[in-house]
Parts: structure tokens; C-alpha cells; sequence
């Protein structure tokens, strides 16, 4: 993002469980003599930390700095060069052959949320990224929404396909894209009559960074139509 945003000052920043936190990134900016921040939220769907924690932690700490002006980037959703990198990774899962085949399922994992908004963006997306002519397409959560991912592993078992690929739709990997991974392995070991496939995660990669630098390109232009007021 660094190399494709020339000219604006970059920090990054995490709302739990890793540093720098957000108060953090925002401080720093301010001692390199920035007054004006696009805040881009690496989420791939909105919910409650796109809606409501983000916003929270970057209003609380930029109460400190009463000069600075703050404005948000939208979350990545639907964009076509994350679904094209969707496609990449079932590709790749598959040594770098087609998914296409009539005997093919793809499944597509997302994190999961109570929030109804974030859910049906989920299920827009695999809408719009297409079946890359495998026979069907699934869509299964982690967590707070069904159909949970042992259930969806279960439903694809009993279907008609031959070969099973499954994506999780996540932008970095760690402690979820390892349940994935453990899952898809049981799936495999009760389920024998089918090969079973899974993808790597999304990113970093430069189509994710290229994606969000639009939506901080639109925040940034944004910013300078709107007039001061004072």
C-alpha cells in the first residue's frame, strides 16, 4: 500500500489483541505532523467492528488531538479483485488446474456475525464471484451465524460431487483459518469417497492491497470537496 499511495504517510494499527493499538497509530501520525487521517478498515464485511468499534476506538483517541480531522474508508465487501483472488486460491488448492468440472463443490467459509447486514454481504459475495463452473457452491460460517461450517462439510459429504473445494474467506491466516484447515482434514478422514481440498486465506497480496488503496483514494478525494467548517 506504501508503494501505491505515494505521498501519504501510513500506519498501521489493530483494534484487540495485537499493538500498536489504534491510539497508538493515531499518535503517530500526529508526531510526523499529520492533521488529516483516512481510517481504512481491513475488514472484508461490515459489521459490529466496522459499524461501531472501530469508530468508537479511533473517536475516543482522536479526542486528544483537537486539530485532527478524521474520515473512513469503506470495508473491502464486493470488489472484483478480491473475488478474482478468491478464484486464485481454489485454483492454487487445486495445484493450479480449473475448479471447473461438474463433479466439483466449492464451499466458501466467512468468519460469521450476528449482524444480519454482514451475513447477506457474505452470501452477495459468493453470488457475484461466481462458480468458476464447479456444480454447486456452498456458504458456511465459523461462528454467531448458520450454517456453521461443520454442518456445511456435513451437507457437501452427501452430495452428488467428487471432489470438494473448500475457501476460507479470510484475509490473513491464524487461529480461524487453522480451524478450517482441521476441519476440512476431519471431513476428509470421514468422508473417503471424495477428495477434499482447502485454499489458502486472501492475503496480503498486492490485489487486496490495490482494493483497499481505492477506497482510501475515494476517502481522500472526498475529503477534499467537503468545505471547512471554520
Amino acid at each position: 500500500m506504501s508503494r501505491r499511495l505515494a505521498g501519504l504517510t501510513l500506519e498501521p494499527s489493530f483494534l484487540e489483541l495485537s499493538e500498536p493499538e489504534i491510539a497508538v497509530g493515531l499518535n503517530r501520525l500526529v508526531a510526523r505532523g499529520v492533521n488529516r487521517v483516512v481510517v481504512a478498515p481491513l475488514m472484508l464485511f461490515a459489521a459490529g467492528h466496522v459499524h461501531h468499534d472501530i469508530p468508537a476506538a479511533v473517536d475516543q483517541a482522536a479526542r486528544r488531538h483537537r486539530d485532527l480531522e478524521v474520515h473512513f474508508a469503506r470495508h473491502l465487501g464486493y470488489d472484483r479483485r478480491v473475488a478474482a483472488l478468491s478464484r486464485r486460491r481454489a485454483s492454487e488448492s487445486l495445484g493450479g488446474g480449473p475448479t471447473a468440472s461438474e463433479a466439483t463443490a466449492l464451499v466458501l467459509i466467512g468468519r460469521g456475525s450476528r449482524d444480519a447486514r454482514a451475513t447477506a454481504e457474505m452470501h452477495r459475495f459468493a453470488a457475484r464471484r461466481g462458480m468458476d463452473g464447479a456444480a454447486e457452491v456452498h456458504v458456511g460460517f465459523l461462528a454467531m451465524a448458520r450454517p456453521r461450517l461443520p454442518e456445511t462439510l456435513a451437507m457437501v459429504a452427501q452430495r452428488p460431487v467428487r471432489r470438494v473445494v473448500v475457501q476460507p474467506h479470510l484475509l490473513f491466516p491464524g487461529r480461524l483459518s487453522e480451524e478450517v484447515e482441521a476441519q476440512v482434514r476431519a471431513a476428509a478422514e470421514a468422508a473417503t469417497d471424495r477428495r477434499w481440498y482447502c485454499s489458502g486465506v486472501l492475503g496480503p497480496d498486492s490485489l487486496v492491497a490495490e482494493a483497499v488503496c481505492t477506497r482510501v483514494r475515494r476517502a481522500v478525494a472526498a475529503m477534499a470537496r467537503i468545505e471547512p467548517s471554520h
